[in-house]
This record gives structure tokens, C-alpha cells and sequence, in this order.
């Protein structure tokens, strides 16, 4: 899941870089794009942006889905790094 999140953020900021170039001529990509193809780059950002949104959706609630089933707080554990250790002694 990370490694999803992080390529389509990075889709997501070097799409909206070059339609922020295409558009109004500003930012680092200024001057090597054309505005030809705007409108596929608008395109692009927008299912990147919405790509990554739905990851950090399906993250969050599967983070909340394995916490009630494995029946411990796993966003304190990411917090503070310690995770409880496990129990392998059955009873």
C-alpha cells in the first residue's frame, strides 16, 4: 500500500507541475512544456488526485479493519513505534 500511495502522489505532483506550467506558464517545468497537450495532463492529475485519495480511504479503513480483528490500537503503535507483543502461548 505504500508503495501505491507514494508512486501516485508522485504521479499526482509531477501531472499537476506540468498543467501548472502548461496553464499559466509558472513553476520549474515552466518553459519546457507546451500547452498543446493541457487538457490530457488536466486529465491525468485529476484520476491521479482521485487515485490517491481513494488509497489513503482503502488505508485508513483497512488499518481500522485489522485493528478490530487483531483486537489492538495499530495507529498507536504507528505513533510511538512499540507494538504490544504477540501472545503465542494457547490456552
Amino acid at each position: 500500500m505504500i508503495a501505491l500511495l507514494i508512486v501516485s502522489l508522485f504521479i499526482t505532483v509531477i501531472s499537476g507541475l506540468i498543467v501548472y506550467a502548461a496553464d499559466q506558464s509558472l513553476g520549474p517545468l515552466a518553459g519546457v512544456v507546451s500547452p498543446s497537450n493541457e487538457k490530457f495532463w488536466e486529465e491525468a492529475h485529476e484520476i491521479a488526485a482521485n487515485l490517491s485519495l481513494l488509497l489513503v480511504i482503502v488505508h485508513v479503513l483497512g488499518v481500522a479493519f485489522e485493528s478490530v480483528i487483531h483486537k489492538e490500537n495499530l495507529v498507536k503503535s504507528m505513533w510511538n513505534g512499540y507494538k504490544k507483543p504477540a501472545d503465542n502461548n494457547p490456552r
